[in-house]
């Protein structure tokens, strides 16, 4: 194993529910109070982010809402569903960098800078091959998600490209850790981490499959559920198209 391959699984060990935290487990456990209500309810939150899309048409996207649908349930069973708040599978997806997130809108001239910085990074860069990685494992802090996993030669052809975008905007918020969000923690669980870990274990699937993608979006949201693309860049043709102007 390399030791970026290392230092990956070591920063998905914080999130996977079957890696022991060394540390107090109930203080592992965040609950999300800037972009939703306690009740559940969505509150708007912006941003601009670089994304993998999952395609509604793929066994992945279907494995992900069977998973969904059977947690839903296995916790409002159990008396929990209200600590957390689920996604729109519709808005399923892993996320390769972001760029700008926070409680305020997006400027325009910042949306601009960055539409025009990656389209200048990617229209000029080599053809690179796919990327080809598995979706193994749940994790679950203050969100409930799908872990993503690489070979090493696979997570240094993902790190190479999220490497060129950072270069190009020169933004660099936290390292890659790709993961696919399924439901948000709203309210403290308390004591019941870890009944709610053993209900994430008992749905599980031991692979929920391949996520093989050669494009990304910089798309912009106006909170958890809604991404709107701005930007696709497939990496593989070195085809850049702009969807639609930004507006604030």
């Amino acid at each position: 194993m390399t030791d970026l391959l290392k230092e990956y699984e070591k920063r998905l060990g914080q999130r996977d529910i079957n890696v022991k935290y060394l540390g107090n487990p109930k203080k592992s456990i965040h609950v999300e109070n800037i972009k939703f209500k306690p009740s559940g309810e969505i509150k708007p939150f912006f941003g601009l982010t670089c994304i993998i899309k999952i395609d509604p048409k793929s066994k992945l996207y279907e494995a992900l809402s069977l998973y969904q649908d059977a947690i839903k349930k296995e916790l409002a069973q159990a008396g929990l569903g209200n600590i957390f708040s689920f996604l729109n599978p519709e808005s399923f997806h892993m996320t390769l960098c972001d760029l700008v997130a926070g409680p305020g809108q997006v400027l325009s001239k910042d949306a601009e800078k960055y539409i025009a910085e990656i389209q200048g990074a990617f229209s000029g860069a080599d053809k690179k091959e796919p990327i080809t990685s598995q979706v193994q494992g749940i994790g679950f802090l203050s969100t409930i998600t799908a872990l993503v996993r690489f070979e090493a030669e696979e997570l240094r052809k993902t790190l190479a490209l999220e490497r060129l975008i950072k270069d190009a905007t020169r933004v660099d918020i936290r390292n890659f850790t790709g993961h696919i969000s399924l439901a948000y923690c709203v309210s403290d669980p308390g004591e019941a981490v870890d009944k709610i870990k053993e209900i994430l274990r008992s749905k599980m699937e031991p692979t929920f499959g391949d996520l093989t993608f050669n494009k990304f979006d910089l798309a912009c949201f106006t909170d958890m559920n809604t991404y709107i693309p701005m930007l696709s860049v497939n990496f593989e043709e070195i085809h850049v198209i702009e969807h639609q102007e930004f507006a604030e």
